[in-house]
């Protein structure tokens, strides 16, 4: 009789909960904020030394890395002035640009003389921890580039297309 009186008892009390409880519902939100660190790993200054004889040719490299978890990103770059006297090397084509990356995006595969505000890389596929590209930089001179020194400042800005 007890056994009997223990079962019923753990019975009922295994059903009082459901008799008494109430159901509770919490909703989780998550918002995550879109983010690019955009850094320069090497090439942060360059120096073309060149002379129209024994050597016309030099180039130069700087790379970047990107992280963001943007679905896409583009880089632009601007250039300032870079002349000697008053003999600009963009505007007499002297100095040239081109672009690479380890991603899909589009570069620019073939030396170019820049515009001032040039697209540099544009749809690179995102959602990255880390991914570099590299732009590379040619001066070419002859005679008819007077001698002297050049300074310019490139300034390049990534932007996350969402």
């Amino acid at each position: 009789m007890k056994r009997g009186l223990v079962l019923g008892l753990i019975s009922v009390l295994a059903l009082v909960p459901l008799a008494w409880g109430q159901e509770q519902t919490v909703v989780v939100n998550a918002e995550i904020g879109a983010k690019l660190i955009f850094s320069i790993v090497d090439g942060a200054e360059i120096v073309l030394k060149v002379d129209p004889l024994d050597q016309p040719y030099a180039e130069g490299w700087t790379n970047f890395q990107v992280k963001t978890n943007a679905p896409y990103y583009n880089v632009v770059a601007y250039f300032g002035s870079f002349a000697i006297g008053d003999y600009d090397l963009i505007e007499h084509g002297n100095f040239k640009i081109w672009s690479k990356t380890e991603g899909d995006g589009a570069v620019i595969t073939d030396p170019v003389v820049p515009a001032r505000e040039q697209e540099i890389l544009t749809g690179e596929t995102g959602y990255t921890n880390g991914e570099t590209f590299g732009v590379g930089y040619a001066l070419t001179v002859d005679f008819t580039v007077p001698a002297g020194e050049a300074e310019t400042t490139v300034v390049f800005v990534a932007s996350m297309s969402l």
